[in-house]
C-alpha cells in the first residue's frame, strides 16, 4: 500500500507559488536600521547599467581564462568602487550615499547579498566574452593521427598480369 510522503519545502510548488521568486529572486536584509530589498537585474534594467557593470565583466572575463574564485570576484569587484556603488543601488531603493555611509560588517552583508543575487547576470555576459575566445584558440592538446594509413602496397602494372587468368 502507498503512502503519501511528507513535502519537503525546499522543492519548488508544483502550484506555481514559487514561479515569481524563480523569475526574479529577492533577498530581504537589515541594513542601516531598515530591511532592505535586493533585487534581481531584469532585462532593460540590465541594459541601463551596461555601462557601469562593463569594466567589472570585462575583469571577471580576462580572469576566467585562467581561475576565477571567489576571493578574485570581491577583489575585481572592490577594483570598482564607483561602478559597484551604482550597481548595488539599481538593484535596491537605496542611495550610492547610504552605501557609501554603511559599516563594514552591513556593507559585506549588502555586497554579498546583491553578489548571490545578480552573480547570473555577470556570469552570463563573462560566458558570451570568454567562450569566443576559447573555442579560437589552439589546442594545447597532442596533434592527432591521420585520419587512415597511406596504402602499403604498390600500384601493379596490369601488363605483367597473364592473359586469360
Amino acid at each position: 500500500m502507498a503512502r503519501k510522503i511528507a513535502s519537503d519545502d525546499s522543492r519548488p510548488s508544483a502550484d506555481g507559488r514559487d514561479d515569481l521568486n524563480i523569475l526574479h529572486p529577492e533577498r530581504i536584509i537589515r541594513v542601516a536600521g531598515r530591511e532592505v530589498t535586493v533585487r534581481e537585474y531584469g532585462f532593460m534594467q540590465g541594459l541601463r547599467i551596461a555601462a557601469a557593470a562593463a569594466p567589472i565583466i570585462a575583469e571577471l572575463a580576462d580572469a576566467a581564462e585562467r581561475s576565477l574564485d571567489v576571493e578574485l570576484v570581491l577583489a575585481t569587484l572592490a577594483a570598482h568602487p564607483a561602478e559597484l556603488v551604482a550597481l548595488i543601488a539599481a538593484a535596491t531603493d537605496l542611495t550610492p550615499a547610504q552605501i557609501e555611509a554603511l559599516p563594514d560588517d552591513e556593507g559585506q552583508l549588502l555586497l554579498l547579498t546583491w553578489w548571490a543575487v545578480n552573480a547570473p547576470f555577470f556570469v552570463r555576459r563573462v560566458v558570451m566574452r570568454v567562450a569566443p575566445r576559447l573555442a579560437a584558440a589552439p589546442s594545447a592538446g597532442a596533434t592527432s593521427s591521420p585520419s587512415s594509413s597511406p596504402s602499403a602496397t604498390t600500384p601493379s602494372d596490369s601488363s605483367s598480369i597473364p592473359a586469360g587468368s
